[in-house]
C-alpha cells in the first residue's frame, strides 16, 4: 500500500478500496468506518464513500435526476446520499 495522499475510499462490506490521485487503487481488509476514524478531515458523502475534500472540483446534479454528486479533480463523479446532503452541505461548499 502506498503512503501518498488518498483522493477517496469506497467501502465494500469488511473491505475498503483506497483510491489514489494517479488512478491506482488498493483493496484493504479494513472497513470504511475504520478509515473514517483515521482521516477525520475526509467527508462521508455516502454509506460507502469517504472523500478527501482537497480533491473536490465541484458539486453537480446527476443527469436526468435531482441527485447530487461530487466531481473530483480527476473527473470522477461520486453520488451524494440524499440523507447526508443537509449535514455535509456546508463542508462540501467550503471545500469547493
Amino acid at each position: 500500500m502506498k503512503k501518498i495522499e488518498l483522493s477517496y475510499l469506497i467501502g465494500e462490506g469488511n473491505y475498503t478500496w483506497l483510491h489514489y490521485p494517479d488512478g491506482q487503487r488498493y483493496l484493504t481488509s479494513k472497513t470504511i468506518k475504520h478509515y473514517e476514524s483515521l482521516y477525520l478531515h475526509f467527508i462521508r458523502i455516502h454509506k460507502k464513500v469517504l472523500i478527501n475534500p482537497a480533491y473536490i472540483k465541484e458539486i453537480s446534479l446527476l443527469p436526468g435526476s435531482q441527485a447530487k454528486a461530487v466531481v473530483l479533480k480527476n473527473g470522477q463523479k461520486l453520488s451524494i446520499s440524499r440523507r447526508r446532503w443537509a449535514t455535509i452541505r456546508p463542508q462540501l461548499q467550503k471545500a469547493v
